[in-house]
């Protein structure tokens, strides 16, 4: 059984607060993702409040978002991702989260590149 280490998530109050205050946003239909650029390897912070539904929707959601996560954290930038579950997860296929999951993932690396070039234009 595979298990998210301490370093692979985020655990303080004062981790969430840097990547929610920071981070830049991405927003699909059922997720909400806030990532902020680090020098550690990618860590992930779940949100997932009482309005999405009962305890076992919210933990469904959470166990689909850390597998995606899992399998998508080979390919992210060192970033710290704070995902926030909007109430249409509930009811969601895997695959559908999955998706969305992975959209806001592209759409952060691809703004990440771009605040990328326009600091190292402005340097030269």
């Amino acid at each position: 059984m595979y298990r998210f280490s301490k370093e692979s998530r985020l655990l303080t109050r004062a981790d969430f607060d840097g990547a929610m205050n920071d981070g830049e946003r991405a927003v699909s239909s059922r997720l909400v993702v806030i990532a902020k650029k680090t020098d550690a390897t990618p860590r992930l912070g779940l949100v997932v409040s009482k309005k999405v539904g009962s305890s076992v929707d919210r933990n469904r959601i959470k166990r689909l978002v850390r597998e995606s996560f899992r399998h998508l954290a080979s390919g992210l930038a060192n970033m710290d991702v704070v995902v926030i579950a909007r109430d249409r997860a509930n009811g969601c296929t895997s695959s559908q989260l999955n998706q969305d999951f992975a959209y806001c993932l592209r759409q952060l690396e691809k703004r990440f590149n771009t605040l990328a070039k326009q600091s190292s234009e402005n340097r030269a």
